[in-house]
Formats: C-alpha cells, sequence, structure tokens
C-alpha cells in the first residue's frame, strides 16, 4: 500500500500487542477487508495525513477477540451518517470516487467471520473503524 500513489503524502503508524493473531478466516477476505479500511481511509483523508493500524486482544463476556483499528486524521463522518454507513450503496464520498459497497462488503465479511464493525469518529478529529474478530486460543 505505501508504494500506491494515494498513500505517498500518509504516514502509517502500527500498533500491535505482542501476541500471536489467532483467528480463522480466509486470507483473501482479511486483505478484503483491510485494503478497504485504508483505502477509504486515504480517501477521506484527501491522501494526506496519517493512518494508524492498531491490534489488541480483549475479552468481553468471558469470550477473546482479537481487534484490528483504523484510525484517519481525516475529517471525520456526521453523526447522522453513522447508522447508515454499512448500508448498500450508501457513501459519503463523491460519486466518481466511489459506489459505497466497500463498507457494506466489509461488514458482510466479518460478520461471516463471527465478528462485527463499529465506528467512532468526531468530526474535525477523525475517524476509527474496529474490526472485531473471534479469537482462538493455541
Amino acid at each position: 500500500m505505501k508504494h500506491q500513489k494515494r498513500f505517498n503524502n500518509i504516514k502509517i503508524n502500527t500498533n500491535t500487542e505482542d501476541i500471536p493473531v489467532i483467528t480463522i478466516g480466509d486470507k483473501s477476505q482479511f486483505q478484503q477487508v483491510f485494503l478497504n479500511m485504508l483505502i477509504n481511509a486515504a480517501d477521506a483523508m484527501n491522501e494526506k495525513g496519517t493512518i494508524t493500524v492498531a491490534t489488541r486482544k480483549i475479552i468481553e463476556d468471558n469470550e477473546s477477540f482479537i481487534e484490528v483499528e483504523f484510525t484517519d486524521t481525516g475529517p471525520g463522518i456526521r453523526e447522522e451518517d453513522i447508522p447508515r454507513l454499512f448500508e448498500p450503496f450508501f457513501s459519503t464520498k463523491p460519486e466518481e470516487k466511489g459506489t459505497g459497497l466497500g463498507l457494506s462488503v466489509c461488514h458482510g465479511i466479518v460478520s461471516h467471520l463471527g465478528g462485527h464493525i463499529k465506528v467512532k469518529s468526531s468530526v474535525g478529529k477523525g475517524t476509527s473503524f474496529i474490526a472485531r474478530f473471534p479469537y482462538f486460543e493455541d
């Protein structure tokens, strides 16, 4: 990704816990979700800014999950748009920038893998998409 033109003026930080990430799924599906998240972040920032990718293991209701969080320094998403972000064909981008299918597809993939996606955003401060996947112990 770092070598694509749209990422020339974007700094990508990683913040990963020193634990093995163990989940079940098709490599191409994970790749599709992660690429879409990075491309959406780059588009939101008009191809300049910082994207931070963080991973962590969490436990909720006695279940273990791996979270992968994609945070950008873009303009944020209006609160009234957040409930519609995962609807097919809904987009906050100009028509020439996308179809509004990327987040819907990501939502479907993550759900199929037993996880879910949530979003946190502040207008003027940026956005985080958090994909949560079941964690399988060794």
